[in-house]
């Protein structure tokens, strides 16, 4: 994961409806991705340069639930990235610069509100120097883009639903889902995908929203 604990693909990858049934066709759906241990101390350490929230103030049993919630905030409460091509002119870079700040401040919030319902927030040095600065671009982005325009409909929920098909790619991976998979189904996607994603080494697993 390069460092990082959790991210988000925009792209449309393959899912699986009910990966206990074996005749199962692909559905696209975005992804999150999410580290299968992290070390604490390396993100209370990062979390005190954040540009808003202070990471360092979570208790260890509340850091997983964090980032968790905090990928999904970048689909629920953010500017999309991808609405920025629609602003052509010499200041497109700075404004992927200032949107990638304000979506990161955006998704702490929400997932700050999640794990920690109803507590202030606590800030960083940069995020109490910054206040206002972030306040103005929010309210830049919105007159320029809308913020979180796009209409989510949930998934059924269920260990089994919804499983990303990378997830199946090997024995490994599909431990993480479970053991009630349907044999033939993880026998067809292992096929398919090969050892390739294996062969990389990465901890990950794959959350489909």
């Amino acid at each position: 994961m390069s460092g990082v604990w959790g991210c988000v693909n925009y792209w449309a990858l393959p899912t699986l409806d009910d990966v206990t049934q074996p005749d199962q066709r692909y559905r696209e759906r975005a992804y999150i991705y999410l580290v299968t241990r992290l070390n604490t101390g390396a993100v209370r350490a990062a979390g005190r340069s954040r540009p808003e929230c202070d990471w360092s103030a979570l208790r260890n049993s509340e850091i997983c639930p964090f980032i968790v919630w905090h990928e999904i905030g970048h689909f629920r409460d953010n500017f999309h990235p991808f609405d920025l091509f629609t602003q052509n002119g010499p200041d497109l870079p700075a404004l992927q610069r200032r949107l990638a700040v304000v979506n990161e401040v955006l998704a702490d919030r929400f997932a700050w509100e999640r794990v920690r319902p109803g507590e202030p927030m606590p800030l960083t040095e940069a995020g109490r120097k910054n206040a206002e600065a972030i306040a103005r671009d929010i309210e830049m982005l919105e007159r320029l883009i809308p913020r979180a325009k796009y209409k989510h409909t949930p998934l059924e929920t269920g260990q089994y639903r919804h499983v990303p098909a990378y997830m199946l790619s090997s024995k490994r991976k599909a431990a993480y889902v479970g053991p009630d998979i349907a044999p033939a189904l993880l026998e067809r996607e292992i096929a398919y995908y090969g050892e390739y994603f294996d062969k990389r080494g990465s901890h990950m697993h794959e959350v489909a929203l």
